[in-house]
């Protein structure tokens, strides 16, 4: 079983014909990829207009599978920048 913060937008990683919720692969990496971008929030970053990037926002599943699970240069440098580093 899956479990995820109170927080967490669940249904919004299951709201597609791509997958079912029984996907449990599928599921953990947009977990995954949501729980960087969120992170992200918490340490100062904005939305990227780079739709690879953790920090991108997603509107839809289908959005979420065009992320990876990092951030793009641009953010990562403001990571670097803050003294925070990549290693989330």
């Amino acid at each position: 079983m899956v479990v995820l913060p109170w927080w967490f937008p669940a249904t919004a990683l299951t709201r597609d014909s791509t997958a079912c919720p029984e996907d449990r692969g599928l599921l953990l990496l947009r977990a995954q990829v949501e729980s960087v971008h969120e992170l992200g929030h918490t340490i100062g970053l904005i939305h990227c207009p780079e739709y690879t990037c953790a920090m991108h926002a997603s509107r839809a599943a289908e959005e979420i599978d065009l992320k990876g699970p990092g951030f793009c240069g641009e953010c990562d440098k403001a990571v670097r920048a803050a003294g925070l580093g990549t290693r989330l």
